[in-house]
């Protein structure tokens, strides 16, 4: 097999592709105008693997230590050729890397992809001038086409943000042979995807000289290489999880188009201005399927990670990068290659050449700081963040709370960290602390102050008394932000009908209370426009009013609005709402689903095969979507996913949250049944229709079916007539059954959206922020929620393209 070799401090090497000496001998015969020319043996019919090309180490050199790497060419790699010698109607082709197994080694030849390759032109007289290149098709997951070499001596690609990534390799208490290399004990590694490794690829015919008709085609990479080695915690330290791993430019792109001109070996097309995009940044997500659900990469003490980035092929000064690592509750670990004012001599990345950069040992952060990493001029409706549904309510959460019939009762249980201070156990870590940057509270008013509504009341406890207001949450806020100012948070607010006051009074005493703490706090409250950067959110809160039909749009600075906004517990389709008057909001929140894990048939409940306990409402003839409204959310959740990547001109709301039906007449809805049965009268006693009213039916299918003859005559006979008043109710069931059945589908839905047409996720609600875990439950069920994960993923889709800026939209 014969290699690349990919040098350290030099340039990148040379593969001979298709060379002669690589073949069996025959006797030369001069190739005839407009013959196909043949880079090799042909072979016809090979099966092609699905593996790309990927790296290796030399022999006698290791991964730890190395100075240079190979490329191993593998089938299925494309390429495109240009001759301009060539038969004039056929002087470009595209062509499969093969191979034939000899004498026990691999030999590789190009076999063309359609019914003609390029063909020889006058053989008699012309030298024929070959050029290639390597990729035909850029990136695993979304493929570009590169342009150019057709017709003309140019070629043009785009290395992207994100940079896919192959197998997760891993090597034990032991060193192991992963097939192309030996990894050292405890170490990692990332299998590049080596569509980035661009390669211009040039070679020449004479007919003076030849003495066969095979072309050779030396192979040279083009682009830098950026090899980072990410060390675990030191000994001792709990291990921490990886999301993503970037690299940034201060004041250069790094990523983007260019455009290579074969005739004069220079470059063009390159970006020079950061500002027109998020083009100085390259990220690698460190996502692998575990059990069949998106996980990230776990280092433990004493392991190691090692990934590879691609860089657009330009000088790129050493100082102008750094390395971040997104871990869990969005804490960012960041490096700089050469550590400012330090003795380290600066050093230009020339293109075609590698660079390896070792971080130190992992130390978790004092912050969550995952904001500092976008660009100032990013628009901020591009994000994706993290948010926590009933953001207060882990204050409900006590060791009484957990003994609730898990089948019958509903639970006030949706978070069990507080969002800003310390909770009831005595646990400090808290939901901004885990990266969490929207929250959705409810407030109801108790005289003049509006209180924070949890669990059918307000929320008291030891440290808020008197019931913890609209101004608490904002202090709490700020000073997290103050902490982090980096950071900025979106807080969403609904209403609370108590019958005390009128929905518009309600909305004028929130506005009032806002504005009171906006006075007091100078410059911290913020509206949110179409052209609202992250540079205007740092260290600001976004207040956002949720208004009901029968709300108008307040006025002021301090306070955001989405008009159009029911918060129905069963709303089975995709909401069009607008915000400030301004942009499209859509948003999916269908809270009440089917309980899977309640299946014993009991009474009038609505129990189905594999869905479980329904809710009323699915169990009517004319609701056509079916008993499994599991199904029905994630269908909603994926449809708004699949929206957002052909529509970015909303915010999207992606509300995660919810909670599965219990046996409860308030948590699944039901129907009061008015019978009248059929008494036949005697002496002094007329016949009569006996009443009895308000039977309670769960499930429409089990109503008795309604008999009204003309003239009764048996008391086995009756009338029968439905309320709907309460057919529609669902106020809670359990949470943690919800979130074990659907948060795993949403983080592999969410990972593949990161994979496949990335986009701002906008809002993404959730349950159970900041933990993985919960036991909930008379039977002290531990419940895997997720809670860590799918933030964690939300936030790292935030890396993982580019993102417009207020410059570039």
């Amino acid at each position: 097999m014969r290699r690349i070799k990919l040098m350290t401090g030099a340039l990148l090497g040379v593969l001979l592709i298709s060379c002669s000496d690589d073949l069996v001998e025959r006797n030369f015969e001069r190739p005839q105008s407009g013959e196909d020319i043949v880079f090799g043996t042909q072979l016809q019919d090979f099966t092609r693997p699905q593996s790309r090309t990927i790296y290796g180490v030399p022999d006698g050199e290791s991964v730890e230590d190395y100075s240079q790497l190979t490329i191993d060419w593998v089938e299925g790699d494309q390429v495109r050729v240009y001759c301009p010698e060539a038969s004039t109607e056929c002087q470009w082709a595209d062509y499969d890397v093969k191979s034939v197994l000899e004498d026990g080694v691999s030999k590789y030849y190009l076999e063309k992809q359609g019914e003609i390759g390029v063909r020889w032109g006058d053989t008699e007289n012309d030298v024929h001038n070959f050029y290639a290149f390597y990729p035909l098709n850029i990136g695993r997951n979304n493929p570009v086409k590169i342009s150019g070499l057709e017709g003309n001596m140019t070629v043009s690609a785009t290395i992207p943000v994100a940079q896919e990534h192959g197998d997760l390799v891993e090597a034990g208490n032991q060193a192991t042979d992963v097939g192309n290399v030996t990894l050292p004990a405890n170490w990692k590694l990332f299998r590049p995807d080596m569509t980035y490794a661009m390669m211009a690829g040039t070679g020449t015919w004479d007919p003076n000289t030849a003495t066969e008709k095979n072309v050779t085609l030396n192979f040279t990479p083009l682009v830098s290489v950026v090899d980072v080695v990410i060390n675990g915690p030191a000994s001792g330290q709990p291990a921490m999880n990886i999301y993503t791993v970037s690299i940034r430019s201060k004041n250069q792109p790094i990523v983007g188009p260019f455009t290579y001109d074969f005739s004069t070996k220079s470059f063009s097309g390159m970006e020079d201005n950061v500002q027109e995009g998020d083009n100085n940044i390259a990220t690698i997500s460190c996502i692998h399927e575990v059990g069949g659900v998106a996980s990230p990469v776990t280092l433990n003490a004493g392991e190691v990670l090692t990934l590879k980035f691609f860089l657009l092929p330009r000088d790129i000064q050493a100082s102008e990068l750094s390395v971040s690592v997104l871990t869990d509750a969005g804490r960012v670990l960041t490096q700089n290659l050469v550590p400012e004012g330090g003795a380290q001599q600066d050093r230009p990345l020339v293109q075609g050449k590698i660079t390896r950069v070792i971080t130190p040992k992992m130390t978790m952060p004092d912050a969550s700081n995952w904001m500092s990493l976008i660009n100032d001029n990013v628009l901020f409706t591009q994000l994706s963040l993290p948010g926590s549904k009933h953001s207060y309510t882990g204050d409900l959460y006590t060791e009484d709370a957990s003994n609730v019939d898990a089948d019958r009762a509903w639970m006030d249980f949706y978070q069990s960290l507080y969002v800003t201070d310390t909770n009831q156990q005595g646990e400090s870590t808290t939901q901004f602390d885990q990266g969490i940057r929207a929250f959705d509270i409810k407030l109801i008013e108790d005289g003049s102050n509006m209180c924070v509504y949890v669990g059918n009341k307000k929320l008291q406890n030891s440290n808020y008394p008197d019931g913890m207001t609209i101004g608490n949450v904002l202090n709490n806020l700020y000073d997290k932000l103050r902490e982090s100012p980096t950071e900025g948070v979106v807080l969403c607010i609904n209403y609370v009908n108590s019958g005390a006051i009128y929905a518009y009074q309600w909305l004028n005493q929130v506005v009032a209370r806002v504005n009171d703490w906006g006075n007091l706090h100078n410059n911290v409250l913020t509206q949110i426009t179409p052209q609202t950067t992250m540079l205007d959110m740092r260290g600001k809160i976004a207040v956002i009013i949720n208004l009901t039909n029968d709300m108008s749009a307040p006025g002021g600075s301090n306070v955001n609005y989405i008009t159009g906004f029911t918060s129905a517990v069963n709303n089975t389709t995709i909401q069009n709402m607008r915000m400030n008057g301004q942009f499209q909001v859509h948003m999916q929140n269908l809270y009440q689903v089917n309980n899977p894990l309640i299946t014993e048939e009991e009474g009038s409940w609505g129990v189905y095969p594999t869905v479980g306990l329904v809710p009323y409402y699915a169990t009517e003839p004319d609701f056509t979507l079916g008993h499994d409204l599991l199904a029905v959310k994630k269908d909603l959740m994926n449809d708004l996913f699949d929206e957002a990547r052909t529509d970015q001109n909303c915010l999207y709301i992606n509300d995660l949250s919810g909670f599965s039906v219990v046996k409860h007449s308030q948590s699944t809805g039901f129907r009061y049944a008015t019978v009248s049965e059929w008494t036949e009268g005697g002496w002094f006693v007329s016949d009569r229709w006996d009443t009895h009213y308000n039977e309670e039916f769960y499930d429409y299918n089990k109503i008795p079916t309604s008999d009204r003859p003309a003239n009764p005559a048996y008391g086995d006979q009756y009338l029968l007539s439905l309320g709907e008043e309460h057919s529609y109710w669902g106020q809670g069931g359990n949470t943690a059954a919800f979130a074990e059945e659907f948060n795993p589908v949403a983080v592999n839905a969410v990972n593949n959206m990161v994979n496949n047409g990335r986009v701002p996720l906008g809002l993404v609600f959730q349950n159970f922020v900041g933990v993985s875990n919960v036991t909930a439950g008379d039977d002290h069920r531990n419940y895997n929620v997720y809670g860590l994960r799918l933030p964690g993923l939300v936030m790292a889709n935030n890396f993982m393209f580019t993102l417009e800026t207020r410059d570039s939209n």
